[in-house]
């Protein structure tokens, strides 16, 4: 079966990622052959000559090969994604919040169905979960998964700005969403750590009973206070084996590995009975690492 033909379904920011990284580093492998949006009337970064508001007929399309997810939400998203497997089409997603709340029913329905870009971006940290997971007994997982509050914590603490200011500014220079509610209150770390929870241990989490807390009530002199003390606050989401997860802003001494990653950057710390203690950091959002988590995916079903 052929798997060069890609139908993408959502054109924003990660979309237009893949179109553009499709187009620039793997044009002889692969091709976008047409496009589903919800609103054909929305301005687009980018022309193309085949875009449609039939999101079904992207994903039952004789012209597609693979279906790449990218809208976001869980519904339409999770009946085209339940279409596309049904036809013995691979899907590949960057849909953290679908992901995590249908996990255990998306594995179980069969089919190729790719989510490296639903966690921290552009690190490809479900390919190295998961192959851990079939030699390690994964003990524990800290990460900072969230690169909005990640900038804002980092800036909060070297200016001394507050909460709401840092917020304006953050979505000023786009890092925050005009209703943040996701980032700053701590779905977004949730969602992705209840996927890599549910890797480790084999079974979706319930994320009712993962504890969240966001940054709203940070202040800089919580931030200075643990300065002084040699330490540093980061919104990290957590899991163990025996305790399951948590999202927390959490002062870490200045010799952890979180502790130094600024910025918009993320970062996941993965402890292995066997590997031990392994850390890998990068670019956790935006379009252009997303879309190369998403086209590694793409590039992976072919081998």
């Amino acid at each position: 079966m052929s798997l060069r033909r890609i139908g993408l379904l959502g054109f924003g920011t990660v979309g237009t990622g893949v179109l553009e990284l499709v187009a620039k580093n793997m044009w002889d492998r692969f091709e976008v052959t047409t496009v589903g949006v919800r609103d054909t009337s929305k301005p687009r970064a980018l022309d193309f000559p085949s875009v449609t508001s039939n999101l079904q007929e992207v994903v039952d399309s004789d012209e597609v090969d693979v279906v790449v997810e990218a809208m976001g939400g869980l519904e339409p998203a999770l009946t085209l994604i339940k279409r596309a497997l049904s036809l013995e089409k691979p899907v590949v997603t960057a849909n953290k919040e679908l992901i995590a709340k249908h996990y255990d029913e998306l594995m179980a329905f069969g089919g190729d169905l790719r989510f490296e870009a639903a966690v921290a971006g552009g690190i490809p940290i479900i390919q190295v979960l998961k192959t851990l997971a079939q030699t390690n007994r994964i003990e524990s997982i800290q990460g900072i998964l969230n690169g909005t509050t990640n900038f804002m914590l980092t800036e909060m603490e070297a200016r001394g700005v507050g909460f709401e200011e840092m917020l304006t500014e953050a979505q000023a220079l786009g890092y925050a969403e005009a209703d943040p509610t996701s980032d700053v209150d701590g779905f977004d770390a949730m969602y992705k750590i209840a996927i890599l929870g549910a890797i480790a241990s084999g079974e979706q989490l319930d994320l009712d009973l993962i504890s969240r807390e966001g940054i709203r009530e940070v202040r800089p002199g919580t931030l200075a206070d643990a300065s002084k003390f040699g330490k540093r606050v980061k919104l990290i989401a957590s899991w163990t084996i025996k305790g399951g997860a948590r999202v927390a802003p959490v002062a870490l001494p200045i010799e952890h590995p979180l502790a130094r990653v600024d910025g918009p950057f993320n970062a996941v710390v993965v402890r292995g009975d066997f590997v031990g203690e392994l850390t890998l950091i990068g670019r956790g959002a935006g379009g252009h690492p997303t879309a190369s988590a998403i086209c590694g995916d793409l590039a992976a079903l072919r081998g």
